[in-house]
């Protein structure tokens, strides 16, 4: 089969397109032939080198869809031909819940699914409800289970209270626009451009600002009558999305990669206070 491999870090310019063997589903795995698969910033961040070790030659690719090819031994649940989407945390319990001890993230510690078959642990997929195509359904994993972590696990959004999204254009800012409306809250997205502020309101964001016209906090102040956000979330840094935006309690959602919050409550802002970060603000 053919597989994108690089052999060395670098730019797009290491990726080649080479002949791999077809993968043999072990007991409890099962083998899907790839219809789709989603470039994430993960995936650049590997191939140009970030600092873990990996498998060289090395196949990219966390979030991915496709049908099922092969079954392994012992596998229930699943038939040849059906559509499923990958769950990228290899090595997560029965129940979805990551392991205490180290796991692995396909695509990066392990090889991953910029090819035409791979053999995963059934526990690693779901079938596709009929509503998505492959691509909707291989966008999903990765975007929106951190966007989720985001705003209910760290922040605990809740109904009713106003959530601003910066960098609302990207992967997690899509999925933390959508998510936050069905959690039933304001949202305020932030992005710059015409075009992706009219493709956020499509998604479900509120108000959109544009912060290459407009300041950011001052607009967060007029949009909410100087109370200010709620939650802010952000993606760009350990410490952008620790602050709202105005003199009111605010609840952090900053990226899984940051240190979690000194408190688990809402802190008091300074008047005013920035939470853009400087690419955003």
């Amino acid at each position: 089969m053919r597989a994108v491999r690089f052999h060395r870090h670098g730019g797009p310019e290491v990726l080649g397109l080479e002949e791999v063997a077809e993968p043999e589903p072990a007991p409890g795995e099962i083998c899907v032939a790839v219809r789709a698969v989603v470039l994430n910033h993960l995936d650049l961040w590997v191939r140009r080198g970030l600092p873990l070790r990996i498998e060289m030659p090395h196949v990219g690719g966390a979030d991915f869809a496709g049908v099922v090819d092969a079954l392994g031994a012992g596998v229930h649940g699943f038939a040849l031909g059906e559509r499923v989407v990958g769950w990228p945390a290899l090595g997560a319990e029965p129940d979805g819940r990551l392991p205490r001890g180290p796991f692995a993230i396909l695509g990066e510690q392990k090889n991953g699914a910029c090819c035409e078959k791979l053999a995963l642990p059934a526990l690693n997929l779901l079938h596709i409800p009929d509503a998505l195509g492959f691509e909707e359904a291989a966008a999903l994993p990765v975007a929106f289970t951190t966007a989720f972590s985001m705003l209910v696990e760290r922040a605990a959004l809740r109904r009713g209270e106003t959530l601003l999204v910066q960098g609302a254009s990207s992967g997690v800012g899509t999925a933390a626009v959508q998510l936050g409306k069905w959690l039933g809250a304001r949202v305020i997205a932030a992005t710059r451009g015409r075009e992706k502020g009219e493709r956020l309101r499509a998604l479900g964001a509120d108000e959109v600002i544009d912060p290459s016209r407009e300041r950011t906090h001052l607009r967060v102040h007029q949009l909410t009558g100087r109370a200010g956000a709620d939650v802010v979330l952000s993606t760009s840094g350990p410490r952008a999305g620790t602050r709202a935006s105005a003199p009111r309690p605010s609840k952090a959602a900053s990226s899984p990669a940051a240190p979690p919050p000194a408190a688990s409550r809402p802190r008091t802002c300074p008047s005013c206070s920035r939470s853009a970060s400087p690419s955003t603000a």
